[in-house]
C-alpha cells in the first residue's frame, strides 16, 4: 500500500538503555554546538528526513497551541492532524510529559535594547505561518481588510 512509504521505521531489535542514553546525549551535545540556524538546519537536515521533521514540527505545534488555548478543531484543520493525534498529546500534555518544554518555550522576553528593531520574532513567524495569512478569528475579524481596501480605493479615486 502506498501510504506506508512514508512511515518511519525504528529497529525493532532494542538497545540497551546505557546505549540509548549515550548516543541521545551525543546527539543533543551536537545539537547544542551549532552555533547558528543554519548550521542547526544543516545538522537536523541531516538526520531527518522531511517527514520526520514534518511529524516533529507538527508535535511542537500541537503543544504550542494547546498551551495557548487553541480548539482541537481549529488545531487539526491547521496542521492537517487528527483529532486521535490532538487528543493522545492533550492526555500527554496534562500528564506533565511536556512541562519542561512548555516552561522553555515560555521564557520570560528579553527586552529589546534597540527599541527600532521591529518586535518580529519567531513567535510571531510561528503565529503567521499556523494562520497562514487569515485574520484572527471572532467578531469583526475582516474589519482591518475592508479599511484597508476601502482607504485603497478613497485615496486611488482623488489622485
Amino acid at each position: 500500500m502506498w501510504y506506508y512509504v512514508y512511515m518511519i521505521y525504528v529497529s525493532t531489535r532494542p538497545l540497551s538503555k546505557e546505549v540509548l542514553k549515550h548516543i541521545g546525549d551525543l546527539l543533543i551535545v551536537e545539537i547544542y554546538k551549532a552555533k547558528t540556524m543554519s548550521q542547526a538546519n544543516k545538522l537536523v537536515g541531516a538526520l531527518l528526513t522531511d517527514s520526520e521533521r514534518i511529524m516533529l514540527a507538527k508535535r511542537f505545534a500541537v503543544i504550542v497551541l494547546l498551551n495557548k488555548g487553541a480548539s482541537y478543531r481549529y488545531i487539526q484543520n491547521v496542521l492537517k492532524v487528527s483529532l486521535s493525534t490532538v487528543f493522545r498529546i492533550q492526555k500527554l500534555r496534562k500528564s506533565g510529559v511536556f512541562d519542561d518544554l512548555i516552561k522553555y518555550t515560555h521564557r520570560k522576553k528579553i527586552k529589546q535594547k534597540n527599541r527600532n528593531k521591529s518586535n518580529y520574532n519567531k513567535e510571531t513567524a510561528f503565529e503567521v505561518l499556523i494562520r497562514a495569512g487569515l485574520p484572527p478569528m471572532g467578531k469583526g475579524r475582516w474589519r482591518a481588510f475592508y479599511e484597508r481596501t476601502d482607504y485603497i480605493a478613497k485615496n486611488k479615486h482623488t489622485k
